[in-house]
């Protein structure tokens, strides 16, 4: 009767509010899980070494050591870059990586690139591939430019995009061919996973216009240039 009517609606009321808790409870574990795999990325991609060029130097006083001492031609984890640089990783096949390293050698763009405390980061989508991808600054009557900081060893950033490409490539996008590039911004986090390889210039404009202060560091050897 009424009662077992009421007992078969508190029955279903029940039913439905364990399916809401369980939901929520899913959806819960998936963003602690979530969280917790953003903090593991994070930890690894700091944990990443590069060499810095010569006189591509980062103020050490961010480093828990102390040291006041400027870091040159030295080999540093990202993390010791977080507050000064912001990083740009940059993978494809050797010729497009090639293309991109002689680019930034003989061109203005790894110069202001460095101005505007830009670092990158080149690591060739093949294994076994030297960072260089068979591009010589020195026949190219060129100079690497402080703005480049290549691999320490290139195989771990490998291991680290691996992720990433995977996932680049399941949408459809031709790393080896087009490229493909991470932005880590100044606080240590990728803020950013780009098909293609970076357009120079409009980083450029972009970054002169969020940075005002910098104007005139960018401009005094901007004219020293144009005077030679």
């Amino acid at each position: 009767g009424r009662a077992g009517n009421e007992g078969l609606q508190n029955l279903a009321i029940n039913a439905a509010v364990v399916a809401v808790s369980g939901t929520i409870l899913r959806q819960d574990t998936r963003a602690e899980n979530s969280r917790l795999e953003r903090i593991k990325r994070g930890a690894e991609l700091a944990a990443l070494r590069l060499r810095l060029s010569a006189g591509g130097e980062i103020e050490s006083g961010f480093d828990a050591s102390g040291d006041a001492t400027p870091v040159t031609s030295a080999i540093v984890p990202m993390s010791r870059l977080r507050k000064q640089k912001q990083v740009l990783v940059v993978t494809a096949g050797e010729p497009v990586l090639r293309d991109m390293l002689e680019q930034l050698a003989t061109t203005p763009i790894g110069e202001d690139l460095d101005l505007w405390d830009v670092v990158v980061v080149p690591v060739p989508l093949k294994r076994g591939a030297p960072w260089s991808s068979g591009f010589d600054a020195e026949a190219a009557g060129a100079q690497l430019p402080r703005s480049l900081a290549p691999p320490a060893a290139v195989e771990p950033w490998q291991d680290f995009l691996a992720a990433e490409i995977a996932q680049a490539e399941k949408q459809g996008i031709d790393v080896e061919a087009k490229g493909f590039h991470l932005v880590v911004r100044t606080n240590g986090r990728i803020g950013g996973r780009v098909s293609g390889m970076p357009g120079w210039g409009g980083i450029i404009a972009s970054l002169a216009s969020s940075m005002p202060n910098k104007l005139d560091r960018a401009l005094e050897p901007a004219g020293v240039r144009a005077g030679r």
